[in-house]
């Protein structure tokens, strides 16, 4: 395992990498709170591949946006521009929850860039009524009025209990690796706080689906049985507009910590898959 830093519009984000430098390059992008070397079972599964695993903009080791900043899904999906432009503009991309949404705006904003796609349990989060709007935005301005902060966490042993209480299968000393990587002086995380907070915007599905019906890269849709994410609204239509094939495995909702080498599996068949 190896990590580096990549400026992507004067935000520094950390990327951890695995592989052959001259392999194939397979960006990796986290779900909420996670952090790149969450990948790292699923990444011994890919030999023959450079797999490359950024933190998102203010998670993991990477910048947060700075005082008065949010993030948006555009905020990401610029940042994976930058992530790709450095790997020499074409790369496969494996997404999960939102790194997943992400991966699949992109796909369809700039399609050329974009050989495989894999989406793990995210293919865009649920609509929302118009008539939700108002009460939305409300909800955030109330909540920046007073941003939210951490809690103090009593050193790395906290830290390792509470990432295992959101993913329970993670051993204990994953845990512990992990959370040595994100406490800020053993007392606090480093991802910001801000994350905390409900977007102004609610996301826009027919939007969504527009970008969805735009990528060409050869898409498969991985979706496990202990999941929330199989109820959501309107997902064959989603699933549909990608023309995407649908894997079904008996993980919960974090596969890459649950069943990592069946998911390297599934990721392994499709990259090396003949051309569609």
């Amino acid at each position: 395992m190896r990590e580096r830093r990549l400026d992507v519009g004067g935000l520094s984000l950390a990327l951890t990498e695995w592989g052959d430098p001259a392999g194939s390059p397979v960006v990796v992008l986290h779900g909420l709170l996670d952090q790149g070397p969450s990948w790292e079972a699923v990444a011994r599964g890919l030999p023959g591949f450079r797999v490359v695993a950024p933190d998102a903009r203010g998670q993991g080791r990477s910048s947060h946006v700075g005082a008065g900043g949010v993030y948006h899904f555009a905020d990401y999906v610029r940042d994976l521009d930058g992530v790709v432009q450095d790997l020499g503009g074409r790369v496969h991309l494996v997404g999960h929850s939102m790194g997943a949404t992400v991966a699949s705006m992109y796909a369809g904003i700039v399609p050329e860039t974009v050989d495989r796609l894999v989406l793990i349990e995210g293919v865009g989060p649920p609509s929302e009524a118009p008539d939700a709007a108002v009460a939305r935005f409300r909800r955030h301005l109330e909540q920046m009025r007073s941003p939210p902060t951490h809690r103090p966490i009593d050193g790395v042993p906290d830290g390792a209990r509470r990432i295992r209480k959101t993913m329970p299968a993670l051993s204990e000393g994953e845990a512990w690796r992990l959370a040595r990587r994100v406490l800020d002086d053993g007392d606090s995380w480093t991802w910001d706080p801000l994350h905390r907070t409900r977007s102004p915007i609610a996301f826009d599905l027919d939007r969504y689906l527009a970008m969805l019906r735009r990528v060409t890269a050869p898409t498969r849709v991985v979706l496990v049985e202990r999941s929330w994410y199989a109820g959501i609204d309107r997902l064959q239509e989603r699933i549909d507009a990608l023309r995407a094939d649908v894997d079904r495995i008996p993980c919960g909702h974090n596969p890459h910590i649950e069943c990592p080498e069946t998911l390297a599996e599934l990721i392994r068949a499709h990259l090396n898959s003949p051309n569609s």
